[in-house]
């Protein structure tokens, strides 16, 4: 936590003795925290203030200013419109799976994107509030260009994955691309996303495969899981925020 962090928005009553502490804590305005975790502990405790509409923050590891809406937290800023933030870095070694923070989705954002170098192929399942949803929900309509140059179309359902990386025993690595949600995850409803890859494909010969994957039934979700479908995952995945 930098030098301006604090875990707690105090509440003071009438008659309390204040410590240079306190006052030093008044004049820290918006009040700043490490990150969300932080900012939803340090509200409605004994001797906290209780959190209502207008309230502001500012959040170290995603660097934006926040308010309290009356039913969730948005961001003031960056600034522009449209700004991306970074919000996590996964960098899996020699892993079979790997996964974001869960609470890392969160209505803070609208639209999410992640990019990913990855040496192997790798399946997604949604989480939600710690637990993998399995369930057989999973559709995904895919089209690409394998190695030898040639089109295809596939269309598959009632998966328990979305197998987003299939590729022939020809094909050479990296596997890297962009993941795009396309509704709100946090929302129960159909959820939604994306896939463009660009993979290297033996002989020299570039190919794209684009998948959009739909969970059929309603389903909020606050994290992704990444499984290697043919051997552990090495490499980098970024999560970014659309404000």
């Amino acid at each position: 936590m930098g030098i301006n962090a604090q875990t707690s928005v105090p509440s003071f009553s009438p008659g309390d003795t204040l410590t240079a502490a306190n006052t030093n804590l008044l004049t820290n305005a918006p009040p700043v925290f490490s990150g969300t975790a932080t900012r939803d502990a340090a509200f409605g405790g004994v001797g906290e203030k209780t959190l209502a509409e207008g309230q502001l923050c500012y959040l170290e590891d995603s660097d934006v200013v926040q308010y309290y809406s009356g039913a969730s937290w948005l961001t003031v800023g960056p600034a522009a419109a449209g700004a991306v933030t970074l919000i996590e870095t996964l960098s899996p070694s020699n892993v079979a799976t790997t996964q974001f923070t869960t609470g890392s989705f969160s209505s803070t954002y609208k639209f999410y994107s992640i990019k990913f170098d990855l040496n192997n192929t790798f399946s997604v399942n949604l989480r939600s509030a710690n637990s993998t949803i399995t369930a057989a929900n999973y559709g995904r309509f895919r089209y690409g260009v394998n190695s030898a140059g040639n089109a295809f179309l596939a269309v598959t359902g009632s998966e328990t994955v979305w197998p987003l990386i299939n590729v022939s025993s020809g094909d050479q690595y990296p596997f890297n691309g962009t993941i795009d949600t396309m509704s709100i995850p946090t929302t129960s409803g159909k959820q939604v996303i994306s896939s463009i890859v660009q993979n290297q494909f033996s002989g020299s010969t570039n190919g794209q495969i684009t998948n959009v994957c739909v969970y059929t039934a309603n389903q909020a979700y606050d994290s992704l899981l990444f499984t290697g479908v043919s051997g552990n995952l090495t490499g980098t995945i970024k999560l970014y925020g659309w404000s």
